[in-house]
Formats: C-alpha cells, sequence, structure tokens
C-alpha cells in the first residue's frame, strides 16, 4: 500500500477548513482509507491510482469532483530548452525525457514534491530499475542539455549534498547512494550522464545528482529528467510528475528533446488519448443506463473531457492515468462517480442450481465453530508483502515478477503474519481482537489449505490461545493432540511449540515475541495458532 501524511492543521492552513471533510467523503468514491493519529492524518491507497498519491493531487480530483463549473486545464506548448539524447547511451539506461516547470518560488511545497517523486521511484520505478527521475534548479544551468553515457573515470562532479567530490567512479563506491543503485547501471566502465552547455554534471541517473543543480525552497524554475530502461514506466513517470508540477500551480513546458526519446516511449499522444464509450457496453457491465449528458457529467466529474456522437461518447483520458488502459476502466469511473450504493441490486437469473462444494466441508465445521465461540473471520490477500519478511525467513518460494506494487510481491507462506498486519490496521479499535482465516498459502513447494486463529488482548497468553485448539479439535473429531515445546520464528521462546496430530506435525502454537510486536506497532500481546488443515484431514481419512 501507499502512504501519504501531513498534519490536520497544515492540510487545514494549506486547503481550507472543508478539506478534510471532502477528503473522507471522497474516499468512498475512490477507495482509499483515512486514519487519524492526533493531529496528524494519513491515506492508505492501493498502487493502482499513482496520480493521486498527493494531497495537491487530492485537492484538484475533489475539485473537480465536487464543483460543477470547475475543469481541469492542461494544456502546455513545448519549451525552448533543448534535450539532447546521445547514441551512446541507449545501451546503458535507453529512455529518457524532460520538461520545464515555471512559477512561484517552490517553498514549503518541496518537501511534498520530493516525497512524490520518491513515491515514483519505490512504486512505478520498482526503486528506480524502471525509471528514475531527476529535480534540478534550471536558473543555475546553461542549456541546451545532453543526455551521454561517459567514462565512469573521466567525469568529476561533486554530490548534491556536497559529502563527495571525484570521479564517477569514485562516487559509485564512496557515496550511500552510489553503493545502493551503482548496480543499477549496466556497465562496468561507462556512466551515463546529463550535461549543462558548460560541461556541468546535473545528474548520474539512476544514482545521484549533483550539486550544481540541487533544488532549494527558492527554486522556481526546474529542469526535470525522467530515465529508463522500461519505456511505459518512463512515459508514466514523465506524466504523472507533470501533471503534480501543474497540480501545486506550475507551467509546464514539454523540453524539445532531440534523440526520438518523445515519440518512442509513447509519449505523444498519450495525453488526451481517446477512448470511445459505448452505452451498450456500459449498460451490459454494470445495469446503468444514464443518458449522454448525464455521462458526460460523471466523466467530467472524474477529470476526463468527453464529447457525444451518435454511437457512442468520445471519451479523452488525461495524461496522468496511467492506470487506464481502456473502456472498462472508464466504465468503472462512471460508476464511481454515479455511487456504487446507488445501483440497485439484480438477481442472476441462471439455469442452473448449486449444491455445496464437498470437499469445504472439512473448513466449513471448523469456521462454524470458531464464529460460535465468538471469533470473527477474516481475509487477507493471498498475494503479499515482501516487507512482511523482512524479518521472517520466507519458505513460499514464488515471488512475482515486475509486480506493479511491492505490497504485491509474493505468494504468502503463512497466514499469522499477514493478520499481524491486519491487527496493525485495526490498533484503534477496542480490544479484544479475536479473529480467524482459513485460506491458502505456499509453504516449500506445496500448497496448503491453513487455519490461523489469533487473539490480541490484555491478558492474551498460550492459555487462552490453547483453549481454542482445544476447541476447534474436539469439533474436527482429532481426539487427542499434542503440543511439544519448540523454538518458533517469531514466538516467546518457551511459550511456543508444534502442534502434532497421529505423531505428525501439523502446525504452530504460542505467544508471539514482543519484537515482533514492537515492528507491527502492537501494543497488547498476542497469541496464535496455525494448522495444517489439509494434513489433518488426511490423517483423519
Amino acid at each position: 500500500m501507499v502512504v501519504i501524511k501531513d498534519t490536520k492543521s497544515s492540510l487545514v492552513k494549506n486547503y481550507g477548513k472543508s478539506f478534510i471533510k471532502n477528503l473522507t467523503e471522497f474516499s468512498e468514491v475512490i477507495g482509499y482509507t483515512i486514519e487519524e493519529d492526533g493531529n496528524e492524518l494519513k491515506v492508505e491507497f492501493n498502487p493502482d491510482r499513482p496520480d493521486l498519491f498527493s494531497f495537491p493531487a487530492l485537492r484538484e480530483a475533489m475539485k473537480c469532483f465536487y464543483d460543477r463549473d470547475y475543469w481541469i486545464n492542461r494544456e502546455s506548448s513545448i519549451s525552448e530548452v533543448e534535450f539532447r539524447i546521445s547514441g551512446n547511451v541507449r545501451k546503458i539506461r535507453k529512455y529518457a525525457i524532460a520538461f520545464i516547470a515555471s512559477g512561484r518560488p517552490i517553498e514549503g511545497s518541496l518537501e511534498g514534491l520530493i516525497d512524490y517523486q520518491e513515491r515514483i521511484h519505490d512504486n512505478l520505478g520498482k526503486n528506480r530499475v524502471k525509471v528514475s527521475i531527476g529535480l534540478h534548479d534550471l536558473d543555475k544551468l546553461k542549456p541546451p542539455f545532453e543526455y551521454r553515457a561517459v567514462k565512469s573515470d573521466s567525469i568529476e562532479f561533486t554530490t548534491y549534498d556536497g559529502t563527495v567530490t571525484g570521479t564517477a567512479k569514485r562516487i559509485l563506491k564512496e557515496h550511500p547512494k552510489g553503493v545502493e543503485f551503482g548496480k543499477l547501471i549496466e556497465s562496468d566502465t561507462e556512466v551515463p550522464v546529463i550535461l549543462d552547455s558548460d560541461g556541468g554534471v546535473l545528474s548520474m541517473p539512476p544514482v545521484i545528482n549533483g550539486l550544481k543543480s540541487k533544488v532549494d525552497e527558492k527554486t522556481r524554475r526546474f529542469f526535470v529528467d525522467i530515465t529508463g530502461n522500461d519505456r511505459k514506466a518512463a512515459r508514466d513517470a514523465y506524466f504523472l510528475l507533470l501533471y503534480e508540477f501543474q497540480n501545486i500551480g506550475y507551467t509546464v513546458y514539454p523540453a524539445s528533446v532531440t534523440g526520438g526519446a518523445f515519440t518512442e516511449i509513447g509519449a505523444d499522444g498519450y495525453d488526451g488519448r481517446e477512448i470511445n464509450l459505448s452505452s451498450d457496453e456500459m449498460k451490459r457491465i454494470t445495469g446503468m443506463d444514464p443518458s449522454q449528458k448525464n455521462t458526460i457529467e460523471l466523466l467530467r466529474r472524474m477529470g476526463y473531457m468527453a464529447e457525444p456522437s451518435s454511437a457512442w461518447i468520445s471519451v479523452k483520458v488525461p495524461g496522468n492515468r496511467v492506470d487506464v488502459m481502456g473502456q472498462v476502466d472508464v466504465i468503472e469511473d462512471v460508476v464511481k462517480a454515479y455511487g456504487l450504493s446507488r445501483i440497485r441490486e439484480k438477481k442472476m437469473d441462471l439455469p442452473l442450481i448449486g449444491t455445496p462444494n464437498r470437499s469445504n466441508d472439512f473448513s466449513s465445521l471448523l469456521r462454524d465453530a470458531m464464529i460460535g465461540i465468538g471469533l470473527q473471520e477474516v481475509r487477507t490477500f493471498v498475494v503479499s508483502s515482501s516487507s512482511h519478511y523482512r524479518h521472517f525467513q520466507y519458505v513460499g518460494g514464488i515471488e512475482i515478477r515486475n509486480p506493479k506494487s511491492l505490497d504485491y510481491s509474493v505468494i504468502r507462506d503463512r497466514l499469522h503474519i499477514n493478520i499481524l498486519e491486519l491487527l496493525r490496521i485495526n490498533k484503534r479499535r477496542p480490544l479484544p481482537h479475536r479473529v480467524f482465516e482459513i485460506g491458502e498459502v505456499y509453504s516449500n513447494g506445496e500448497q496448503e489449505t491453513r487455519f490461523c486463529a489469533v487473539i490480541m488482548d490484555s491478558k492474551a497468553s498460550y492459555s487462552s490461545i490453547k483453549q481454542v485448539l482445544d476447541y476447534a479439535a474436539t469439533r474436527l473429531g482429532i481426539g487427542s493432540i499434542e503440543i511439544r515445546q519448540k523454538k518458533q520464528e517469531g514466538f516467546i521462546e518457551g511459550r511456543a511449540g508444534s502442534i502434532f496430530f497421529n505423531g505428525k506435525p501439523v502446525g504452530i502454537i504460542g505467544e508471539v515475541d514482543p519484537d515482533v510486536l514492537v515492528r507491527y506497532d502492537l501494543n497488547a500481546p498476542v497469541a496464535a495458532l496455525e494448522l495444517n488443515l489439509l494434513e489433518v484431514e488426511m490423517l483423519l481419512q
């Protein structure tokens, strides 16, 4: 998930008294969640709307949604600032594009702008692997600019923070950013650099910027470069940043690029690209059949421009809506603007008679038993975040290649880690939390159906979770189970063990280690158990 945060007092000061109220109401439209902690306010997004990953972007989206007379005007003209792309850099970092942003001194908006840049790096850019962004103070530089490859030991500059001065080769070895991102440069002897006409180094993408072009709160004219090895990521980052500068009140001008990059990354014509919306298709998918006039108004509220025709509505998609790929995405936004709660339910008329899936009887019996003793069933995602396994050994063996977000990058190998994250999200709700989940995991090369029960309470202990296990065993007809004390990852040593049935290990039980609770920001004891239901069912047969 992507989180943005600020103080409520700052949000009211910058955006007005009604901003927080509108922000809460707008969450029902878009689908983000809001968490308040004293004066701090956090907004948590799914990763599919990077155009909204800042408060200025949310302000613009809400203006458009709530103000019937508000239209977002995104016209811009090509700048005379030239950005030349040398052919020799293509083998190292293939794509490059740039734009100019001009306006008032950036002042207090700088921190938020850099935060947005880093969110693009982390999510869209996959930690700069696919794309990276450089922000430069144009008034300190002399155009035209050139992007080319040079020998790493032949060019010298000072890093943006002034800590290292020397050759690019030295900076890659000595500066923390060089050590972290130097491996992304696909050459042992050459590095990509962006230079001004005086030969000054603006940056060595995707690693680090130079001191010469450092931005500060007085910067009022920006040169923004986007470089990468992924065509779509470079295009998307370009429009996301271009729109973000407009959100904070800047006028933007695409740089005059020589080297074919603008056309090459698909940026030409992407802003304002047209999608034809069919009324018949919208009715088929949603059951809605609004007039063209009403549909166009709903589209305007979601930031689109639209024009009617006899057979369809021609919809122009903003460049920063990188999530919109076709007609279905546009229809989804029409539904959001109309209001999901206003759509009437319709009973499906199918020429079939349903019967229970007998393979689920075992799980259903356990589910009914847990609900009967006051546990609440929860569902967490099978595709999970790799960040959960920074302190746990991952034994699932399945990672998602090129995930859209690191929040969905591995197939989970156990249930209780995801439930700990769920408890963190709900930590402000009154205790006790008594929850369970029955779901699929992938562990040591095998798909398994697991049952997990977790209790979070001031009095949660091994005894309390053992009572849940005993009741579950009785209802499932397991009979005699054995618990052997054994150190379990993430649990308190001496207060955890393995669950055995018919002499075979089928699960774990214990009190969660306080260090784990601290990592999940939980302030009450937690006890948990996890069973391999497939193994238990096989042993019963």
